[in-house]
Formats: structure tokens, C-alpha cells, sequence
């Protein structure tokens, strides 16, 4: 039986893929031709491994248009090598335009923090760095008394503290430094050089992005790498 349902599970995999690729060729014979030979996306979009926020299909755009990283509840972390690499590759070589930071309600990593010790090491491990984002918000967390809308509030805090940390990172700020001066990437006349970074939550119950200012948390106009404020950010 087990056998069974897994050659089951692989020969729908397989349909599916001969599938996919038919209705590409369909819409554009040259599809495969073009996307074996370039790899130019403007957008990094940094979200959770949760199998029901895959990047390209909600926001509906075709493959090769935006370099992905996911794991566990969008964490950004200096000491993760997989995403600084990521981050690396997307801001020094691909020159990407635009960082998404995408957190999305109904969270498991986000409402498994709020009860850290349910969950064994190295998930618990993992999970603490949210937990400190509850330190950084402790009286708002705190006066929200139905779990539910603490948890809708800790997903937006929380992306929106991954959306300052990739802010604070050398890679993103070396970047920033040296496309400051280029006024094709000025908006309104005012100093946003690229990458721009974006911070938006997704509803699974809805399929709609919200956008979220993380700026707030910066806490002055001009911070202290001596960018202005984006008011749309």
C-alpha cells in the first residue's frame, strides 16, 4: 500500500510537470529556449518554506523573473550562510532592483514561538529568534488578549523586524552606497537607490498582500547610514 501511494504521488509529480511544460511551449515555443539561457530577476523575495506561499504564483509571475530564498518563518540571520549567500549573489552579481520580505498569517513557525518549548531542538532553537522579537514588543504583544490577533501582530512585527535586519546587512548597505549616486534609481527626486526593500504580509484566507512600513522601526527620518525616509517603503 505504502509503495502504492507513493509511485502514486511520483507519477503525479510527473504528469504534472509534462503538463507544465506543454503549456509553456504553448503560450511561447521559445519559453525554455530563453529560460535556459538567461537569469536576470529584478525582485529577491525572502518568505516562509510554508507550502501554501510559494513566491511566483501569488504574485503571478513567470519563472525566472524573481530569485527565492524560504525557510522557517522568514528569519533573516547574519549567521545563516545559505541566505547571506543568497543575499550575496542577488545584490553583487544579479543586481537585483528590489528585496521582498514576505511573512504570512497562519504562521506555524510564528504561533509554535509563543509556545517555544512545545517544539524539540533544533526547531526550538530556531524558533527563539522570533521569541526575541516578542522582547523587542513586549507591551503590545502582551496587551492583545485574543491568540489569534496576537499572532496576526506578531507575523507583522516580525517580517517587519527581517525586513530592518536585511536593511542593516553590509552586503545591502555596500549596495545602497554605491547606487546613491545614480539618478535613474532616484524616486520623486529623493535619495532611494536600489535595492528598494519591501516588507509585505500575505493572508492565506484571501491570497492578498498587505504592505507594511517597516521604516517604523527605524525610529528618526534619516537613520544612521544616512538614507532618507521612504514614506512608501
Amino acid at each position: 500500500q505504502d509503495q502504492l501511494s507513493r509511485d502514486a504521488i511520483l507519477g503525479k509529480l510527473r504528469t504534472g510537470n509534462k503538463r507544465w511544460i506543454q503549456e509553456n511551449k504553448n503560450r511561447d515555443p521559445a519559453f525554455f529556449d530563453k529560460l535556459g539561457t538567461t537569469h536576470t530577476p529584478e525582485v529577491m523575495w525572502i518568505g516562509c518554506a510554508d507550502s501554501r506561499v510559494a513566491a511566483n504564483e501569488i504574485i503571478d509571475m513567470p519563472a525566472g523573473s524573481v530569485f527565492v530564498h524560504r525557510n522557517i518563518a522568514n528569519c533573516i540571520l547574519k549567521d545563516d550562510i545559505n541566505l547571506m549567500s543568497g543575499l550575496q549573489y542577488a545584490v553583487d552579481y544579479l543586481e537585483v532592483k528590489h528585496i521582498i520580505v514576505c511573512g504570512h498569517y497562519s504562521c506555524g513557525g510564528v504561533a509554535a514561538s509563543l509556545d517555544p518549548y512545545c517544539v524539540a531542538s533544533p526547531l526550538q532553537n530556531w524558533l527563539g529568534h522570533i521569541v526575541n522579537v516578542q522582547r523587542l514588543h513586549q507591551g503590545e504583544i502582551e496587551s492583545i488578549t485574543d491568540i489569534g490577533e496576537k499572532q496576526r501582530r506578531l507575523v507583522e512585527l516580525h517580517a517587519m523586524e527581517q525586513a530592518k535586519n536585511v536593511y542593516e546587512l553590509e552586503i545591502v548597505q555596500e549596495r545602497l552606497a554605491d547606487n546613491l549616486e545614480d539618478v535613474e534609481n532616484f524616486v520623486g527626486g529623493k535619495e532611494f537607490p536600489m535595492p528598494r526593500i519591501t516588507c509585505v504580509v500575505y493572508d492565506v484566507g484571501t491570497g492578498q498582500l498587505k504592505r507594511l512600513n517597516w521604516w517604523k522601526l527605524m525610529g528618526n527620518e534619516e537613520d544612521i547610514y544616512g538614507h532618507s525616509i521612504d514614506e512608501n517603503v
